[in-house]
């Protein structure tokens, strides 16, 4: 998910007062509903609080029927990105009028990056997401495409009970993190299905080769290679591969000790060392995997 960041207080940021009123402690009475608001990626993100202390700027999370053993707790810019609900309490103008402004310009943002995907990419995402079969497992969902998905039969197959929701701000089908050998895959079943990799890191233009060759240099050294990738809408509505991730869980041999958050295998050192060479991308990451995107 996109980190949180203030929201703006409307269109008219550049002509508003040095200090807005919700801003103010004195604005606030103890018990006041509010909600909390920021952005995340091109949706308003309104988190329910009740004002705890106006002068220590603290809020306890949900409304006060909610439980008396919760602690307040400060939120980032104190009363900056917090605003009136207008409910159960005296009318707020100013609160009002932002929410209003808030919800307003995120709609506008919303149907202006949502505009960039043509209608059929739209109805192709859809389409694929009505056609994939979920299932609990532990920890979460995974899917398979059924035979109405408009995909290939392989793809089908090799992906079955391996499809995992991701929310994005992109026509994302699903991720996929199981250990499929892709660049087999797509070997074999040329014009199948596209790869579409990280521009900013595709320096040279042959990402792609670089990111076949690490992971065919883990399976050699008797290692699991996981290749997570992102089954994706493109733009014009074409269904593509965008590779996100690639490297052995085996890498990583982090125990509980909290003094060590990434503990490598002294006897993969040259292995790690060649893999970070040929990608380019970064360093090895925590769990074993070299990021191969910038998102």
């Amino acid at each position: 998910m996109t980190a949180l960041r203030s929201m703006p207080a409307g269109p008219s940021d550049s002509a508003r007062s040095t200090t807005e009123a919700w801003e103010s402690g004195d604005h606030w009475n103890i018990g006041d509903r509010a909600v909390w608001v920021a952005q995340t990626g091109h949706r308003l993100i309104e988190f329910e609080v009740t004002i705890a202390s106006p002068d220590n700027g603290t809020v306890l999370s949900g409304s006060l029927s909610g439980g008396s053993d919760r602690e307040p707790f400060e939120l980032p810019g104190r009363f900056g990105n917090v605003r009136h609900t207008g409910s159960e309490q005296r009318y707020c103008l100013p609160c009002a009028r932002s929410l209003h402004e808030l919800r307003t310009q995120t709609r506008r943002w919303t149907d202006l990056h949502w505009g960039g995907w043509s209608p059929r990419a739209h109805r192709k995402h859809a389409l694929l997401q009505a056609s994939i079969e979920w299932q609990r497992v532990i920890g979460g969902f995974r899917g398979t495409f059924t035979r109405a998905a408009d995909v290939p039969d392989w793809l089908r197959q090799v992906t079955a009970g391996a499809l995992i929701r991701s929310y994005s701000d992109s026509l994302r089908v699903a991720r996929i993190e199981e250990p499929i050998d892709w660049p087999t895959m797509l070997t074999e079943h040329p014009g199948d299905l596209r790869i579409v990799v990280d521009k900013s890191l595709d320096t040279d233009g042959d990402l792609w080769s670089r990111i076949t060759k690490a992971h065919n240099a883990i399976g050699d050294s008797g290692m699991a290679a996981h290749l997570t990738v992102d089954l994706e809408v493109t733009a014009d509505g074409e269904l593509v591969l965008n590779p996100y991730a690639v490297g052995s869980a085996e890498l990583d041999t982090t125990t509980d000790d909290p003094e060590y958050y990434l503990q490598l295998d002294p006897r993969h050192a040259a292995l790690i060392d060649h893999v970070t060479a040929t990608l380019s991308t970064g360093p090895l990451q925590p769990a074993g995997f070299w990021p191969v995107t910038s998102q």
